[in-house]
């Protein structure tokens, strides 16, 4: 078999990629199964090397081998890092892999995957292009770079509209640069003639000079708030993440209600309940913004942290109590996120809690406005309305 055994760094892109075609080309499935697996592992040691070869033959002509790359790359992007690994081959510099990219994310995510990808390597293109003549574009590259990180947490509009906002800029940007830039050497050109009218052709280029110097280290901060915002929402996705994996492997089935609450989940359920009331006054009035920076600030508080050594404890031992606490809140926190990250909350409640709750979809489960209604005895309301009939939701 062609990977058997680590492939050396030094090998030949090119030689990979024909013995790859070669071994997914074979009439045996057993090889074909071998090359595919090692292949995956490979991507993972020589991404830059794997993937490129299987975007540049996602369109193979082939049966056999276009099959084969598409099981692979998807296998891939299985995990958040794989692709990650892939989407970074947006600025390739071969045309073939750029275009099997776009062709593979617009089969695996949707069309606006693919306008991302689309999106996102012309914005690069025009930074590089503007760097060269020295116009600033270091906060429009650390907005890109951030796009990225949403479109891997799965909100992939948003990186649409954050990648079409830089573009958009940095167009203007590099058009203003030149256009000013133009003024400047026309201005210079007419000097000789506004000396023989008297004026000193010091007072022109002195002043020119020191506009140009600031233009050039002038600090653009129209991506700042953008940038500070979607890092946020990049925190809340992972901590969120951390909670919901504890919800499931805390449990395999719904909890029911304990017939007594501890004083501490008491105490959580009540600050959640406050937490609930603030989210929506701030959702209400279009303030999402300061919405995640609460529903952060919370998750990452110790009380709410399921790692905690006192939480584990009770975990483990299986104290209703903690069970049925940590699922409330675990339920609660993924619909207010399923408010300012819809995609990724979707896609979190679908891996960790759908099983649980049975509810189809996170936004058909009820908003959690009710949430004290927990603290009373079991034969009350309960205060979640993630309804396990989906004809409630």
């Amino acid at each position: 078999m062609w990977l058997k055994g680590r492939l050396g760094l030094g090998v030949k892109a090119e030689n990979i990629e024909s013995r790859m075609i070669e071994s997914l080309r074979s009439p045996l499935d057993f090889e074909v199964r071998m090359a595919s697996k090692k292949l995956v592992c490979q991507a993972e040691e020589m991404p830059h090397i794997i993937i490129p070869a299987l975007l540049r033959n996602y369109d193979n002509k082939t049966d056999r081998v276009r099959e084969g790359v598409r099981e692979v790359l998807s296998r891939i992007v299985a995990t958040n890092s794989g692709m990650g690994s892939v989407i970074d081959e947006m600025c390739n510099p071969s045309n073939a892999v750029r275009k099997g990219l776009h062709a593979f994310l617009g089969d695996h995510i949707g069309f606006h995957a693919a306008t991302y990808a689309s999106l996102y390597e012309q914005t690069m293109l025009l930074v590089a292009m503007s760097q060269r003549k020295e116009v600033p574009a270091d906060d429009i590259i650390s907005l890109a770079n951030q796009s990225k990180r949403t479109f891997l947490n799965g909100e992939v509009m948003k990186a649409v509209g954050d990648i079409g906002y830089c573009l958009d800029h940095m167009k203007h940007r590099y058009r203003t640069s030149e256009q000013y830039k133009e003024y400047v050497t026309d201005l210079l050109k007419m000097a000789p003639d506004l000396t023989k009218m008297g004026v000193y052709r010091s007072t022109i280029e002195e002043p020119l000079r020191k506009v140009m110097r600031a233009s050039r280290y002038r600090e653009y901060d129209e991506t700042k708030e953008i940038v500070q915002l979607r890092t946020r929402e990049s925190q809340l996705y992972a901590a969120l993440g951390r909670l919901e994996r504890s919800v499931r492997n805390s449990m395999s089935e719904r909890p029911d209600p304990p017939n007594e609450l501890a004083a501490d989940d008491r105490e959580l359920l009540s600050r959640m309940q406050a937490l609930i009331e603030r989210f929506t006054s701030l959702v209400l009035v279009g303030r999402h913004d300061e919405a995640v920076s609460v529903l952060l600030e919370h998750l990452s508080s110790p009380e709410a942290n399921p790692s905690q050594l006192a939480w584990r404890r009770r975990l483990e031992r299986k104290d209703p109590s903690a069970l049925f606490t940590l699922f409330l809140v675990g339920l609660a926190s993924v619909k207010l996120a399923a408010v300012v990250l819809p995609d990724a909350a979707e896609d979190l409640y679908q891996t960790e809690l759908r099983s649980l709750v049975g509810v189809p979809s996170i936004h058909l489960v009820m908003w959690p406005e009710h949430f004290l209604s927990s603290l009373s005895p079991p034969d009350r309301e309960e205060p979640v309305s993630a309804a396990t009939d989906e004809g409630q939701a």
